[in-house]
């Protein structure tokens, strides 16, 4: 598995913590930004991170949607707990 880390401000998960030892990264998964610019730029928007631009190994995890990762619904719903 890749060492994913997601870019949301202040939020730590990282692929490399174990849940036996790091129980809320139980269950997370990792999801790449979107590659329609329309898309992306809602999604940069709502990480709220001066200057950043994504690249393809960044991610935001699974705790930030509403139902775990983006859907139809709900691609641009990013909790910032």
């Amino acid at each position: 598995m890749p060492n994913y880390h997601c870019v949301v401000t202040d939020c730590n998960a990282d692929a490399r913590k174990k849940p036996s030892k790091w129980p809320f990264m139980a269950g997370v998964r990792f999801h790449p930004f979107p590659r329609l610019k329309r898309d992306r730029s809602r999604w940069i928007k709502l990480v709220r991170r001066e200057n950043f631009k994504p690249s393809k190994d960044d991610r935001i995890c699974s705790r930030h949607f509403q139902e775990g990762g983006p859907t139809k619904d709900s691609l641009f719903y990013i909790s910032m707990h």
